[in-house]
């Protein structure tokens, strides 16, 4: 990736570079905010909105409902392009059950669509 030189939010974009290349636990994946900001900033297409998790998972045509995350707030995240209603190029939500097991693939995808913008 080509350095991106003079951002407001340059730490934020280290962090991900950082998520990116390691795996689970060993770096901090930033705020959704933090991340928004920075898409902002380089002009990448995204949408914020406050979400709440219902459904914990579903199996074998059946949907199960575990008390501790029912009801968890947080924030979604649509990056990129947007094929209707809520489905992005990379979608956040912090308030997923496996939110925190996805963010280094997030990070990923979201460093991919940063490099993809910094080329053209």
């Amino acid at each position: 990736m080509a350095k991106i030189n003079n951002i407001k939010n340059q730490k934020t974009l280290d962090a991900l570079k950082m998520k990116a290349e390691s795996s689970f636990g060993k770096a901090r994946m930033p705020s959704i905010k933090k991340i928004k900001d920075l898409l902002d900033e380089l002009g990448i297409n995204n949408e914020i909105d406050t979400t709440v998790n219902v459904v914990e998972y579903r199996s074998k045509g059946k949907r199960y409902v575990n008390s501790r995350h029912n009801g968890k707030k947080g924030y979604f995240l649509g990056i990129g392009k947007c094929y209707g209603g809520r489905s992005y190029d990379v979608n956040l939500d912090s308030s997923d059950s496996y939110y925190s097991w996805n963010t280094s693939s997030y990070a990923r995808k979201i460093i991919d669509l940063i490099n993809k913008k910094n080329e053209g």
